[in-house]
């Protein structure tokens, strides 16, 4: 007979009914909260929208958003932007083809844009004037939209509020809310409000908010690594959003900067789309572009499993061919998708004349290319009579290796001109161009 540590006898226990309810009463209940947890996510396919974010809309723009139709949910376009100078604020109206988004079939919500200092507007002044002044501004743009028949989906205000003023912004919502019963308003998020006590408050009388998953640190220098977005740090973003239990989209990039730094490799500043600005000699620029290859696993898990509170995503911004620093249609559609755009270029050799010989690179493949190409000329030196390296192309070290800027997706380029010694008879293409390497 063995005896316990405490001198007890080992002696067979009897079954405890009401242990056994408790047990399984609390296994039930595991069950059931996994199963409740599970009833909380969602697959298949997802919704996405694209942002239009020109502010003057031109042919291109026409084009490009009829073009995105078919494959696009609906669209969110910058309609105005609040200012606030001195003591007051307004909005300005931005320059919508009304007609033209008329003559789309998807859903369009209208959003406004908050400068930066209206966190000033907000703790100062009554809730109920600002919302007032809103309510107006609100109605001007509504009238524009009745006058050619465009149904309105809501309004989505875009405010980078400073996480410490997010209760007087969910007061000024609130009132909003109460003063337009009969508008849908959905706002833009920061992950950052997603730590705060005010953010619940502040999303509850929303039918739905866009949390903005993309963004650009300012680098220190130019050693330090930039980026547009991280994977990783997305599915956090979606777990907490989940909890909060009010719908939400994911804005995800498109878009990229130039990136400025002067002499000693010291960030100086960011250019986005417009105009290249003028830099002192000696800064250097580089291109930092959302990548296609981590949005596109997003897209690829998020149609397999996700929090079913996440209607989908919205893309900043819809491709327009006169967007530089944007993603093609083509490279937007293939992420869509959950694929990576294909990278691809050809060279192809005209022979406009007799012995006299054309390259142009085409982009055949599904985005651009920010970097450099390069490719050889296959032809025997004594053959070659004259030759010209045309626009931003260039001989390298290599003897007729020739480099220079990617033509965007969809376009060619012609590149340089051959001209050879008179045919020797025998004929078939005498000049032949190798296989186009992309570079970084």
């Amino acid at each position: 007979m063995s005896l316990r540590p405490n001198g007890l006898q080992n002696t067979p226990r009897e079954k405890n009914p009401l242990g056994i309810w408790l047990t399984f009463f609390i296994a039930f209940n595991l069950l059931l909260g996994t199963a409740c947890r599970r009833e909380r996510m969602a697959d298949g396919k997802i919704e996405q929208h694209v942002y239009v974010w020109q502010e003057v809309w031109n042919e291109d723009v026409k084009v490009a958003l009829k073009a995105a139709e078919p494959c696009i949910d609906g669209c969110q376009v910058f309609a105005g932007e609040i200012t606030h100078a001195g003591q007051r604020v307004e909005m300005n109206p931005k320059q919508i083809d009304w007609q033209a988004l008329a003559k789309i079939n998807i859903p369009v919500t209208l959003v406004v844009r908050f400068g930066s200092a209206f966190s000033k507007v907000i703790a100062s002044e009554p809730v109920p004037e600002t919302a007032q002044s809103f309510r107006r501004w609100m109605n001007d743009l509504l009238a524009k939209c009745r006058s050619v028949d465009l149904p309105v989906a809501g309004f989505q205000l875009d405010y980078d509020c400073p996480t410490s003023k997010l209760a007087d912004y969910g007061a000024l919502i609130r009132e909003l809310e109460r003063q337009n019963p009969d508008v849908p308003i959905s706002i833009t998020a920061l992950p950052a409000w997603l730590g705060s006590a005010e953010f619940p408050k502040l999303i509850k009388p929303l039918p739905y908010y866009v949390l903005q998953v993309h963004s650009l640190e300012k680098p220190k220098n130019i050693d330090q690594p930039v980026s547009l977005f991280d994977l990783q740090m997305t599915q956090g973003y979606l777990q907490r959003a989940a909890a909060y239990e009010i719908p939400f989209y994911l804005a995800l990039p498109t878009y990229g900067y130039s990136v400025i730094y002067d002499q000693e490799g010291n960030f100086v500043g960011l250019q986005a789309e417009g105009a290249a600005s003028v830099w002192k000699p000696g800064y250097e620029v580089r291109l930092v572009m959302a990548d296609h290859r981590p949005l596109a696993e997003l897209i690829r898990n998020l149609q397999i499993e996700r929090p079913a509170l996440c209607r989908g995503v919205i893309w900043f911004r819809l491709p327009v061919p006169t967007d530089t620093l944007n993603w093609s249609w083509p490279a937007l559609s293939a992420v869509m998708d959950g694929r990576e755009p294909v990278l691809e270029f050809k060279a192809e050799v005209f022979s406009p004349s007799q012995d006299l010989y054309e390259i142009h690179i085409f982009n055949s493949g599904e985005r651009n290319h920010w970097g450099t190409i390069r490719f050889k000329i296959l032809c025997p030196q004594k053959s070659i009579l004259a030759y010209d390296i045309l626009g931003d192309f260039h001989e390298s070290e290599n003897v007729h290796e020739i480099m220079g800027p990617a033509p965007r997706c969809g376009e060619s380029v012609t590149a340089a001109w051959f001209r050879l010694r008179p045919d020797d008879g025998a004929g078939g293409n005498r000049l032949q161009v190798s296989q186009v390497e992309s570079i970084p």
